[in-house]
C-alpha cells in the first residue's frame, strides 16, 4: 500500500478496513471493554427488541457487525456522491471504524448501530434534496427516519433541529416542508401509539414514557472529568485538534469546492453540534452518543486529511488517532 493514506484505492480500503476489524476485535476479546452499557434515554422499545435479540445468544455480535459493515458502506456512498472535492476519498469508513471502536464495543452495538443507520438514512434523504428539489417529500422522509429513531432513543429527534436549521441556512424550507416534517416525527409515534391502545394499553402510554425519558435525560447530569485516563484525554485532544483543523482546511477551500460538496459537508457540522448539543445537557446518554459523534467526525477528518498537503504530517496525525484508540 502507498505510505500517504490519502491515496490508498477503493480495494485497498477495504483490505484495510478488514485488518483493523480484525485487530479491534482482537482487542476487544483480549481486554473487554469495562462497564455495563447504559440504557440511559432508550425507550421500552429498544429494551423489547434487545430482549428478541439476545434471546439468541449468537444474534447480538452478528447483527453488530453487520450493522457496522452497512453503516461504513452507507458512509463510503455518500462521501463519493456528496462529498467529492478533487479526487476520491475513501478514508470516511476506516475513521469510522477507529472511531466506534474507541467508543464501544463492537460486537455488542447493534443498538447503537441501528441508530447510526436511521441517521444515515436521514441525512442521506436530505442531501438527495440537491439532486430532485422535492423539499416537501425528502423532508418528511428525513422525518420518518429521525421519528423511528427517537422512538428508540428520545435524544435523536435534537437532530431533526439540526437538519431543519441546515435547511434554513440555505433556504431551502418552506412551510409545507416544515408541516411535512413535523408529520413525519409524528407519524411513527402514532403508529406506535396505535399498537399500544390495540394491545390493550392506554392511547397515550407510549408519549408519556417519551416525555418522562426526555426531560429526566435533559434535566439530570452526570459529568466528571476526573474520571477519564490520560489516553481518553490525548484522544479527545487528537480529535479536537482535528476537528477545528478540518473546519479551517474546508473553509480555505470552499470558493474553489463544488457547491454539493459544501453544502453536504455543513450538514454534517449541523449534525455535529446537534450531537455535542445531546452530550453537553445529557451527558449520562454518553455511551450512545459518543458512538453517534463517529459519523460527522469521520467526514470531518478525512477531509481534512485528505486536503492536508505534507503526508508525513497527515500519517503522522492518523497514526497518534490509531494508537490512542487501540490503548482507550
Amino acid at each position: 500500500m502507498r505510505l500517504d493514506i490519502t491515496k490508498h484505492t477503493l480495494t485497498q480500503t477495504v483490505i484495510l478496513f478488514f485488518i483493523l476489524l480484525f485487530a479491534f476485535l482482537t482487542k476487544e476479546n483480549m481486554i473487554p471493554q469495562n462497564g455495563t452499557f447504559s440504557w440511559e434515554g432508550y425507550t421500552s422499545l429498544m429494551l423489547g427488541l434487545d430482549g428478541i435479540v439476545r434471546s439468541v445468544s449468537w444474534l447480538p455480535p452478528l447483527l453488530s457487525l453487520l450493522l457496522l459493515l452497512v453503516n461504513a458502506f452507507m458512509i463510503t456512498r455518500m462521501t463519493l456522491v456528496y462529498l467529492v472535492f478533487i479526487d476520491k476519498n475513501y478514508l470516511p469508513p476506516i475513521i469510522f471504524l477507529i472511531l466506534c471502536s474507541a467508543t464501544s464495543s463492537l460486537t455488542e452495538s447493534y443498538m447503537i448501530q441501528i441508530i447510526i443507520y436511521l441517521m444515515l438514512a436521514a441525512t442521506d434523504t436530505i442531501l438527495h434534496l440537491y439532486r430532485h428539489h422535492d423539499i416537501v417529500k425528502q423532508a418528511f422522509l428525513a422525518s420518518v427516519y429521525i421519528g423511528i429513531a427517537s422512538l428508540l432513543f428520545a435524544p435523536m429527534s435534537v437532530i431533526l433541529v439540526a437538519l431543519v436549521i441546515y435547511l434554513m441556512s440555505y433556504r431551502a424550507l418552506s412551510f409545507k416542508a416544515l408541516i411535512a416534517s413535523a408529520v413525519g416525527l409524528a407519524l411513527p409515534c402514532f403508529i406506535c401509539c396505535y399498537i399500544f391502545w390495540v394491545t390493550g394499553s392506554e392511547f397515550t402510554a407510549f408519549i408519556h414514557e417519551y416525555e418522562r425519558i426526555f426531560f429526566d435525560i435533559f434535566l439530570r447530569r452526570s459529568l466528571n472529568i476526573f474520571t477519564l485516563t490520560i489516553e481518553q484525554y490525548v484522544f479527545i485532544a487528537i480529535i479536537v485538534f482535528m476537528t477545528i483543523y478540518g473546519f479551517l482546511r474546508m473553509a480555505m477551500s470552499a470558493n474553489s469546492a463544488n457547491i454539493t460538496t459544501v453544502r453536504s459537508y455543513v450538514g454534517f457540522v449541523w449534525i455535529l453540534i446537534g450531537l455535542c448539543v445531546i452530550l453537553v445537557l445529557a451527558y449520562n446518554t454518553n455511551p450512545t452518543t459518543l458512538p453517534l459523534l463517529s459519523v460527522p467526525l469521520s467526514i470531518i477528518i478525512s477531509q481534512m486529511l485528505k486536503q492536508t498537503p505534507n503526508m508525513f504530517i497527515k500519517d503522522i496525525i492518523a497514526l497518534a488517532l490509531l494508537i490512542t484508540s487501540f490503548l482507550i
